[in-house]
């Protein structure tokens, strides 16, 4: 009998916590995903972060989430923030970030993730395992001497192209961040950074067509120099500081001939300029414009209509973002301009191709050619950030269909300088890009995370090795123009990297092979963009920030050392 009394009790506090938890009967009250994984593979002593979602998954339970990882003395995990401990709701979730700091030798290093919700017998486990690999200690160094170029105009956004050692600068605006004056340069430059000689034709002078006039005193339209050919589409146009439009032009200038023109003092600029107005999908300003093969592809951007920045007073306003890629072809003469393919995402889907004002660059991944998407605004949602998620895409536009998370970029999310470099040897790719701004940067106390993007001044580097590992590097001189760090003079933001040299492939990727290991080389010249000597420039009117004419050389030596570097790969989460 009391065997039975026994047995009845024990079936009755069963059934009793079944039903105060039923959801523990059956399943998990919570869950575990990754929202930023670990890389699959990272380098001997360096650092990798991970952020994981915790969420509450029933339909009635409160639940609170007790991190129990316990993580082994010298397994290299560490719980490094957490946002769980406190009631979660159904549905409602909390972040946890975990550190790796990898061994100094080659092995898989492994560790649990260990989540326990209260009040109940319930916990799960998500297992860590990532590859420690002897990855090479060797990163190309990079400096920049500043040179003289009194002979050009102060510009951010400037369009340039280059034919027999000169350059042609065809446009650029001479306001400052959120300046939507019509601020523009008044006419073409030729320039010679050897001789620093610059000659000046005013638009005004030439029988360029109205439409090309007017493309080229639009802001942020998108440009790709192609052999002897510039290409430009779309921009942000005004006739009267007030009724904007996103142009649908596609022009080409051809570069050897009109740079020619303007040394022999030759205002019969037409015959060196094509343009078409038909393409509807070239609406398009604030995205970029890449090649791979013998297509070309105008990625992400926006079409704004109204006032200033898509706004009114006009009877209407309105920004859409393209969230597109449009493959195309296109000869010199225009004669024949052929969308060939187009991919389109919602903002919502999570493919991160809601952006604008971004880095745009040719990446090899391995021996496949691709264009490397880095930062740019904004991700969807009334609390907008930048992106941090650098994606890529082939020719065929995949694996990009969706956000890929190729690399959570730390600094310089918004268009900046940038240098594509390339080791057949080695099968190793960098991507450099020169300041701007950017969640991270230098401080007098080090390094620094503001997620509301202020003005950084950081050369940064991201690299990809042979065995797919992605890094990213702070370089340890901070990019400060003519100034100590304490009074930065912040610069890169909306300058152009001009390259210099027979170093180049058609894809304008620079073959470090062909430069000599040991010495430092002139490769380039970054020029102009914003100075500022506040971090904070979205403040409108009036910016801290102004024009620059500055020109920076470029120097690469490929056989570098790491110990120029910091390592900042996955330092803070991101977007």
């Amino acid at each position: 009998m009391k065997f039975r009394q026994r047995l009845f009790g024990s079936v009755k506090v069963i059934l009793t916590l079944i039903l105060i938890f039923p959801m523990a009967a059956y399943a998990h009250l919570i869950s575990i995903t990754p929202t930023i994984p670990f890389p699959a593979s990272v380098v001997a002593t360096s650092s990798a972060t991970a952020t994981f979602t915790v969420t509450n998954i029933t339909s009635r339970t409160n639940v609170t989430v007790i991190d129990q990882s316990n993580f082994a003395s010298g397994s290299g995990f560490s719980i490094a923030s957490s946002t769980c401990g406190t009631l979660l709701t159904p549905g409602q979730s909390c972040a946890i970030q975990v550190t790796l700091q990898a061994a100094s030798t080659a092995q898989t290093m492994t560790g649990m993730l260990k989540e326990w919700a209260q009040p109940s017998a319930d916990g799960v486990q998500y297992p860590l395992s990532v590859n420690v690999i002897a990855g090479s200690t060797v990163l190309p160094n990079i400096s920049l001497v500043p040179v003289n170029s009194a002979g050009l105009p102060a510009v951010r956004d400037p369009i340039t192209a280059q034919h027999a050692g000169n350059w042609l600068l065809v446009s650029g605006s001479t306001g400052s961040f959120h300046d939507f004056n019509r601020d523009f340069i008044t006419g073409l430059y030729v320039f010679n950074p050897s001789t620093t000689q610059s000659t000046f034709m005013s638009y005004s002078s030439t029988n360029l067509p109205l439409v090309v006039k007017q493309q080229l005193t639009s802001t942020n339209p998108q440009y790709l120099e192609d052999g002897d050919t510039l290409y430009i589409i779309g921009g942000f146009y005004t006739p009267d500081n007030v009724n904007w439009t996103t142009l649908n032009t596609i022009t080409a200038i051809n570069i050897p001939g009109m740079i020619n023109a303007i040394l022999n003092n030759n205002t019969n600029l037409a015959p060196f300029v094509t343009y078409n107005t038909s393409i509807p999908q070239f609406k398009v300003t604030g995205g970029q414009l890449g090649k791979i093969g013998n297509y070309f592809y105008l990625t992400f951007g926006q079409d704004c209509e109204g006032g200033d920045y898509c706004a009114p007073p006009p009877p209407s306003s309105s920004q859409t973002y393209t969230d597109s890629i449009y493959q195309f072809t296109a000869d010199p003469t225009l004669a024949s301009v052929t969308i060939v393919n187009t991919v389109t995402h919602a903002d919502l889907d999570g493919s991160g191709w809601r952006r604008r004002d971004y880095t745009l660059m040719p990446f090899m991944l391995g021996t496949t050619q691709t264009l490397f998407a880095q930062g740019g605004p904004f991700t969807p949602g009334d609390n907008a950030l930048v992106w941090t998620n650098g994606i890529y895409f082939g020719a065929n536009l995949q694996p990009a269909s969706m956000n890929n998370n190729f690399i959570n970029q730390q600094a310089n999310q918004y268009l900046s300088p940038n240098l594509s470099m390339y080791s057949v040897s080695n099968n190793q790719s960098y991507a450099a890009t020169f300041s701007g701004l950017s969640n991270l940067y230098w401080a007098t106390n080090g390094l620094n995370y503001n997620n509301s993007t202020l003005y950084g001044n950081i050369l940064d580097l991201i690299s990809y090795d042979s065995s797919g590992n992605v890094q990213e590097y702070a370089n340890l001189q901070p990019l400060c123009s003519g100034q100590p760090l304490a009074s930065c003079l912040y610069m890169g933001l909306a300058g152009e990297f001009i390259p210099n040299g027979s170093f180049y492939d058609s894809r304008h990727i620079l073959q470090l092979d062909q430069l000599p290991q040991n010495t430092p080389t002139l490769v380039g010249y970054v020029y102009g963009g914003l100075v500022s000597t506040q971090q904070a420039i979205f403040t409108n009117p009036p910016s801290p920030s102004v024009a620059s004419n500055q020109v920076y050389a470029v120097y690469v030596t490929p056989a570098g050392s790491s110990t120029n570097w910091q390592n900042i790969t996955n330092l803070f989460p991101g977007n």
